[in-house]
């Protein structure tokens, strides 16, 4: 089951990624029921090739790399919702290419803290543009702004707003907490993190 929301719908003044983390934790909250639902956003990358530097963990592919840029958001904030992809201990390195260059305003992609099964949100992600693929300029760094201790699972958004660029290739690097804290049940085993869609210049769509 898909569904597609019109941003009017949601409070105007909210940038698309807020808007969608606002929808997904609406969605979530019945997720027992929606278990397939996914939040369509239109973006520039949507089908484009990806490269990954290091591979998914086979147990969590999302059907593999086009999976992070198909268009479907998770609305589930779960470890059983396979749209999520989960790297075990590795940070996530990955570039888009959009085909040809593009016009940049706004950078964003989603991840996934559920802290029981030892998922967390990555502690930044860079985002690096290019023109010729080679060569890649950094535009921003978003640290995780909310607690890794909190059990309410969730859906957030790292997103950088407000570019005014050109360019071909997209990074994106997260990185992962790499270890289970000292406080958890499971502590000293390698933390996960998991990834759903990367999303260039997005909108939500009906």
């Amino acid at each position: 089951m898909h569904i597609a929301l019109a941003e009017s719908q949601w409070n105007p003044g909210m940038q698309t990624e807020e808007r969608v983390d606002a929808i997904v934790d609406f969605l979530g909250i019945r997720s027992q029921i929606l278990k397939t639902t996914a939040v369509i956003v239109q973006h520039d990358a949507i089908g484009k090739p990806v490269k990954l530097k290091i591979r998914y963990s086979q147990q969590y592919t999302a059907g593999g790399e086009k999976a992070l840029v198909d268009g479907k958001i998770s609305a589930s904030p779960v470890v059983a919702d396979k749209r999520w992809q989960g790297y075990e201990g590795d940070d996530l390195e990955v570039v888009i290419d959009l085909g040809g260059i593009k016009s940049i305003s706004s950078l964003s992609s989603g991840y996934l803290r559920c802290i029981e099964p030892g998922v967390f949100l990555p502690t930044q992600v860079e985002y690096s543009i290019s023109k010729d693929g080679k060569e890649f300029k950094s535009v921003g760094i978003v640290k995780c702004d909310v607690s890794q201790r909190d059990k309410k699972s969730i859906r957030k958004t790292f997103s950088i707003q407000g570019l005014d660029l050109d360019g071909r290739y997209i990074r994106v690097k997260a990185t992962n907490l790499k270890e289970i804290p000292e406080w958890h049940r499971a502590n000293g085993r390698k933390s996960w993190l998991f990834v759903d869609e990367m999303m260039v210049n997005p909108v939500i769509i009906e």
